[in-house]
């Protein structure tokens, strides 16, 4: 039972990193790191397709292998994403999604933060 869990839940999670790919208010590679775990607990078969991605080499990789993001990604990733939240902020007119997109940005601005910052030189992630 717990396997199959694992497994669904490792599906789940691609997923949402595969649409943090074209959509940035999604994080791509916390994702994509937790299917390869999940996947890890409950099928080597997923596991080996995951990391055998492109997703997974081009955003799991060099994140594992640096140790974090530059100041500069860091700072890409929160202009881009605060772009789209203020431009869906001002698009729709509605009070309760304009208090989550606020919300949003700064859940996203804290867990940017707490990713360990890198020496430039050591950036390898390609976002």
């Amino acid at each position: 039972m717990k396997k199959k869990v694992f497994f669904l839940l490792g599906w789940l999670f691609t997923g949402l990193g595969l649409i943090g790919v074209v959509l940035p208010l999604l994080p791509t590679t916390p994702f994509i790191l937790l299917a390869a775990a999940l996947f890890a607990k409950s099928s080597e078969r997923c596991e080996r397709w995951l990391k055998q991605s492109r997703v997974y080499k081009r955003y799991a990789v060099p994140f594992l292998e640096a140790g974090g993001l530059s100041l500069k990604k860091k700072v890409e990733l929160l202009m881009t994403v605060y772009a789209l939240l203020l431009l869906s902020g001002i698009v729709i007119a509605n009070t309760h999604v304009r208090i989550f997109l606020a919300v949003l940005a700064i859940v996203k601005l804290i867990v940017i933060c707490r990713m360990p910052t890198i020496d430039k030189k050591k950036d390898m992630v390609n976002l």
